[in-house]
């Protein structure tokens, strides 16, 4: 018999599930801050560098949508994956008691 496991402990997905929302508010916070401290630079930079680093925060932006992007579909799949998880193990039970049934034991 190998020792091969299978699954995962019930909840599991959801909790890491959670922890994506955690991570991608706290990257929230800290982008809006990030935003606004950088406005309040571009404010006093003027010139050919001025420009530069308006371009470097509208890269930085579209990045940070990325990510957040990104989480939104992990959450999704994981939580997609947990829901998929317990219908199937509902199924295999629901296949293990109609045998149980026609072999009399319960």
């Amino acid at each position: 018999m190998s020792d091969v496991e299978f699954g995962h402990a019930e909840g599991a997905l959801k909790q890491i599930a959670d922890r994506v929302v955690q991570a991608k508010q706290e990257l929230a916070q800290h982008s809006a801050q990030m935003e606004a401290d950088l406005a309040n630079m571009q404010r006093a930079w003027v010139g050919t560098g001025g420009l530069t680093f308006q371009q470097l925060k509208a890269a930085w932006v579209e990045k940070h949508r990325v990510v957040t992007g990104a989480l939104d579909r992990f959450h999704a799949a994981l939580t997609a994956t947990e829901a998929d998880n317990r219908a199937v193990d509902e199924a295999q039970g629901a296949g293990m008691n109609a045998l149980l049934n026609r072999l009399g034991a319960q």
